[in-house]
């Protein structure tokens, strides 16, 4: 499940952003971790929330710039 929802963010970090280089990994079970060079946007254990909304990850990034 973690899987499939880290695939369609990539997805739209690709179509967004033009980001091409996204990777996904795995980690610990129970953990959604978002990163851009190495700088944390999203983890779903400091925020309560299982999944992060795909748009406010893209709004997240883009303020990174």
């Amino acid at each position: 499940r973690y899987r499939d929802r880290a695939a369609s963010l990539a997805d739209k970090i690709k179509k967004e952003l033009g980001i091409q280089d996204v990777e996904l990994s795995d980690g610990r079970p129970g953990i959604f971790l978002v990163e851009v060079n190495g700088k944390e946007v999203f983890h779903n254990k400091k925020e309560l929330v299982k999944y992060p909304d795909e748009m406010d990850v893209i709004e997240r990034i883009k303020k990174m710039d």
